[in-house]
This record gives C-alpha cells, structure tokens and sequence, in this order.
C-alpha cells in the first residue's frame, strides 16, 4: 500500500507536470525581424522549435510578433501571418509546419503581361504570395502556372510597381504594368540627346549598371536577359565561349535581313559589343519602336541599344577599383546513350574491347575567369577613366578557348565658364580563340562505345571510325588547329561649343554645337590546319591540309549636331538638327594548300604544299574588297508644357 501510494504520488505529479507544459503562456515581442530569427527567439524564450521544409515556409520574409501570456498557437499566428497554404501542429516542444494539401479549387491560370503601350513583358516575375510557386513570362508576355482560390498572384518586374491580384473565379488574367512614378526623374539617353523619363513619347527602357544581371559572362549583351520587355537575349550555345548571344526587340522582323537592333556606344553607331567590358558601363538604353529608332533611319528598323559609358570622378580625388570573378563549367544533363557494356548486352554491333565513354572523352570542367582593374580622378574641368581588363575563357570541349585582353581609357576636359567640352574615349582590345566543333557532338552519340579511342595496333594514333559519316572527335579536337587572333581598336573624339554665352547673356535660351569624329576597325587572322598523321587525311589521300584567311572591317564616322533650347516656367522648347556621315569598308584574302612535306610549321608556310602547283590553273587563294557609304540628315522637335502635355 506505501509503495503504490508513492507510485500515484509520482504519477500525480508527472500529471501535473505534463499539464503545466501545455497550458505554458507565451510572451514574445520582436519588431520587423525575419520570420527565421522569430522562430529562434521563439525557441530561446519557451523552448519551442519548428519543424518544417524550407521550400514550404518562407523564412525571410519580416514579421512583427507581439503576443503577452498568450497561447502557443498565437504566437505561431503571428510567426506565420501572410503565408497562405500552411498547416501546423504542436506536439510536445516541436510546431511541426507544413503545406496543406491542394484542395480541389487548384487549377491552372494564364494571361498575359504587358506595358502601358499594351507591348508584351518578357522576363516578368509572377509568385504565388507565401509559397514557392512561380513563374515567368515567355516572349509574348504570356505565362502559366497553377493557384488555388484565395491565393495572391504578385507581378513584378525591373523598372514597374508591383501589382496583387487575388485569385478568385478568373481562368485567364490580362495584366498591365505601370511604371513606378519614382523612376520618371531618370535620364534616359535617346538618339543623339537626353531626355528625362517622364518626358518619354516613345517606348524606350533604361538600365542603369546597378540593375544589370552580375554573371560571369564574356558578352555584357547577356547581363540585359530578362531586364527589358520587347528584348529577347539567348545564347543557344552558352558553353562555347566564342559564340553571340542573338539580340532581338520586337521579334523576328525580317526573313533576309540581319536581326540584330544598331549597336550605339557613347554617342556612336555601329559599335561592337565585343569591345565593352561590362564594368564600364554606366546605363543602357533600349529604343524599341519606330518613333525612338527613326532618327537614325533603316539602321534602327530592328531597334536600337544605347550604351554609355562611365567617366571620371569629379572630386579631386583618385579612386581604383578591381572586379574578378571565377566560372566553373560542366555538363549537367548528359545524353542518355547505351554503355559499352550495355551495347554488348544487347548485342548492337561488333565489340572491339574498350569501355569508351566518348562525351566523356570530349569534354572537361571549363574554368574561365576575368579580371578589371580600373583608376579614375581629376575634377569639374579635368577627369578620366582608365580600365583594364584581361579575360579567359574556356569551353566544356577539348579545344575551344577565349583570351582577352582590353583597355578603355576616357578624357574629358571642360573650358572656363562651360564654354567648350572635349571628350576623347579609345579602346583597344586582342582577343585570342580556338574554335569549337559542334559535330564532334553528334559523332560521340553514333561511335560503338567499344571503340577504343587510341588505336591499339598503332602506337601514338587515333582509331579511324567505321561508321557512316563520323569521324573520331577526340582526333579531331586535339590534332586540327581551328582558331586565330582578332584585334579591335575603336576611338572617338567629341568637341561641343557653348554659343549663346558668346551671342547673349539670355538664360532662357541655349544653343550649342558639337562635331564628333569616330573609328573603329576589326582585324581578323583565322588558321585552320590537319596533319597527316589524322585518319581524314589518310583516308582522303593528302599530307596535311592548310588554310589561312585575314578579314579587316573599318567604319569611319563624322556627325555634326546643333542643339537649341528655350525654357520658361510653363514652356519647354528643345530642337536637334545633324549631319553624319559614315564610310565603311570590308577587304580581306584567302588561301589554303595541302599536301605538305612536314607538319612542323602547321598553317605558316602555305607555300610549301604541292597541291595547287600539281595542277595548272589551280590557285587556291582570292581577295576582296567592298565599300559603302551613309549619309543622314535628320531632326527632332520636342515641346513640353508644365511637365504635363508633352509632344
């Protein structure tokens, strides 16, 4: 009887205990935390911790608690307010938290996004609030996704205020971005002027450097993607460094003609993307329709990228920056294709012994990096900027590689009392490459993966490949050299008078002019070269094939502009009238020979193959030339009044 009453003691106070817990009040008070750091304080205070999968539960997202001598489940309320979707429950000293199951309201909704000008958004972001379900918007603008009734769909996208709208019967939505109104102060550079955003008759979108994508990317093109509506970025073959990315506003607007907007780099047209290092960029701007593009005619029928870029300080003071960064390629998602031990399973062909993984022989972890070292100072009067930047790039084949090294140095000088400016920007750059070829992929898909790579009968030679229009892509990507040397070198000069300050003392009025003179020349030294130790030259009858080819592009540039202004509190005035001319010219050579004594000098001695002496009248080589002219005149007329009705 002693014992069992010493047991009911203990069982009575274990009871009580066990009451005492969950009948334990909260007081928590935390003020614009995340919902992460409101869960440990959470713990820290009670004991109680949570229980949940980080793809279901937000946790930055910033809450307020403020609970006194509540309930647990109050202050898992609070914690949780905002985020739709979520069950939780509370056992012992654990909340275990997760999402509820989809009810049968889920389905499926789409629409579309667009401007103002009712121009389709590309790259807008849409979420279902508190959840990680989401989207983007493809070209057209449109976009679709699956929400339940009761969910909040959030848009949003660089540049426009974001818009909520709760799903409630709707199967198909039409969403219409505004631009945020705190954005309209912004200078946005148009052709051959500025203008502030809010004054904008046209579609133009700015990016200034701050929004630019930070990738590790040889091309700035690419930092644009997803950053503009109506501007369509994409490399198909982001994995070889030498390739473009294709640039399109507005879509496909031609079937002959070439796609590409015009290219305008402070000021001057025709400018090479190549040649801007991303870290000298201060803004880019994107005239998308006829009324931005027509000043400067046909070039800007498939629209038109504005780049300007940065300058010195003005503070008396020297500044120096350095950007690097590291990139690591690898192919994630390989072609499913039958093992060697596979192929002999199922008995596909004849075995010759190798276990050869031939995409895995072809390719390698690409690592590229890149380094800016960039100085600048001077004042008001005098400044500059000088940048240099060396870059290398490699590609996940065996061969491909890309090797930069550019400069950019830009002076500016301003005379007493504004009367004058003079602005000079040169830009050099080499770039050293190797070609990648993309047949190699597709042989690797057809080979017998019992083929060995080396060929076992011949020491120091590559198997010769049997099957039908394939050769040995190993063989080809380390024996042929593919590759060559470019330089571009662009300069440009500006000087601008001031000429009311010489004619009148009248505020009201400005008129100045400018004349600019600009250059850019691209110089390319493209080698191609197959010994005759390869199984192709073997098997076509040749010792070693050669060819050399050398391409020189030059744009000359002249443009004269008069600006005018007259400004008073109500009325706003501006006139641009100019003059260019540009003068373009594209010659080059060719040749190529075969049959070569010795392997050693590769594509630099041509003369040495007897293949073309071997039969009269066969050259093996030709030239080019071919030039052009464009001259413009053009104008534009502007009136804003009391920053109300502007045309």
């Amino acid at each position: 009887m002693r014992y069992f009453n010493k047991a009911m003691l203990i069982a009575s106070a274990a009871l009580c205990l066990n009451l005492s817990v969950f009948s334990q009040n909260i007081t928590l008070k935390t003020g614009n935390v995340t919902v992460k750091e409101a869960m440990e304080q959470l713990k820290k205070s009670s004991g109680y911790s949570f229980v949940f999968s980080s793809v279901d539960v937000n946790t930055q997202k910033r809450v307020s608690v403020s609970v006194q001598n509540a309930s647990i489940e109050e202050a898992v309320k609070q914690i949780l307010a905002g985020q739709q979707g979520l069950n939780y429950e509370v056992k012992g000293k654990k909340i275990i938290v997760q999402k509820k199951a989809q009810s049968s309201n889920v389905r499926k909704i789409s629409g579309r996004v667009v401007d103002a000008n009712n121009e389709p958004v590309i790259g807008a972001s849409i979420q279902v609030e508190g959840t990680g379900i989401g989207t983007i918007s493809d070209f057209d603008g449109n976009f679709t996704l699956e929400a339940a009734e009761g969910n909040t769909l959030v848009f949003s996208f660089i540049g426009y205020k974001k818009q909520y709208i709760e799903v409630k019967r709707q199967k198909s939505l039409s969403v219409v971005m505004r631009e945020d109104s705190e954005m309209l102060d912004d200078v946005v550079v148009i052709g051959y002027g500025t203008v502030s955003k809010k004054e904008l008759t046209s579609a133009v979108s700015h990016i200034s450097s701050k929004d630019l994508l930070q990738i590790g990317s040889g091309n700035p093109a690419m930092q644009m993607q997803g950053k503009v509506s109506g501007l369509a970025v994409e490399n198909s073959t982001p994995s070889d460094p030498n390739s473009s990315p294709s640039i399109q506003v507005r879509g496909v607007s031609s079937r002959s003609a070439g796609l590409g907007p015009l290219i305008v780099i402070d000021g001057v047209p025709g400018g090479s993307l190549d040649n801007v290092n991303e870290n000298d960029i201060e803004s880019i701007d994107v005239l998308k329709d006829g009324a931005a593009s027509a000043i400067y005619g046909t070039r800007g029928s498939n629209g038109v990228i504005v780049i300007t870029t940065k300058k010195g300080s003005t503070d008396g003071q020297i500044h120096t920056a350095y950007s690097g960064f590291v990139n690591i390629t690898t192919p994630i998602r390989e072609l499913n294709v039958l093992s060697a031990d596979e192929f002999r399973k199922y008995n596909r062909g004849e075995d010759y012994g190798a276990n050869t993984d031939w995409f895995d022989e072809l390719t390698k972890v690409a690592v590229s990096h890149s380094h800016t070292l960039q100085v600048m100072g001077g004042n008001s009067k005098n400044n500059y900027k000088a940048t240099v930047d060396y870059k290398n790039t490699e590609g996940i084949d065996l061969r491909s590689e890309r090797e930069q090294l550019g400069a950019r140095l830009s002076l500016n000088h301003t005379g007493k009392n504004d009367l004058y400016n003079v602005v000079l920007n040169v830009a050099p750059r080499v770039i050293n490459y190797q070609d990648s070829d993309y047949d190699t992929f597709r042989s690797a898909l057809m080979i017998n993966p019992t083929t060995p790579v080396m060929d076992p009968n011949n020491p120091g030679y590559y198997t010769k490949i049997t099957t039908y229009s394939t050769n040995n892509p190993v063989e080809i990507l380390k024996l042929e050299q593919s590759g060559g040397e470019q330089t571009i070198l662009s300069w440009d000069g500006t000087f601008k008078l001031n000429l009311l300050p010489l004619f009148s003392t009248n505020k009201n009025h400005y008129l100045s002019t400018q004349i600019t003179l600009a250059q850019q020349i691209i110089e390319t030294d493209y080698s191609w070269f197959r010994p005759s130790t390869s199984t192709i030259e073997q098997d076509n009858g040749f010792s070693g094939e050669a060819s050399r080819k050398y391409d020189k592009n030059k744009q000359e540039s002249l443009e004269w502009l008069v600006n005018y202004g007259y400004d008073t509190n109500n009325h706003h005035l501006k006139f641009m009238g100019g003059y260019s001319y540009q003068y373009f010219v594209n010659d080059g050579l060719n040749a190529e020979n075969k049959n070569f004594a010795s392997d050693i000098l590769g594509p630099n001695n041509l003369g040495s193959g007897t293949y073309n002496s071997d039969e009269i009248g066969r050259l093996g080589m030709g030239s080019y030339k071919n030039d052009a002219k464009l001259i413009a005149f053009f104008g534009r007329l502007s009136y804003n009044y009391k920053d109300k009705l502007v045309g």
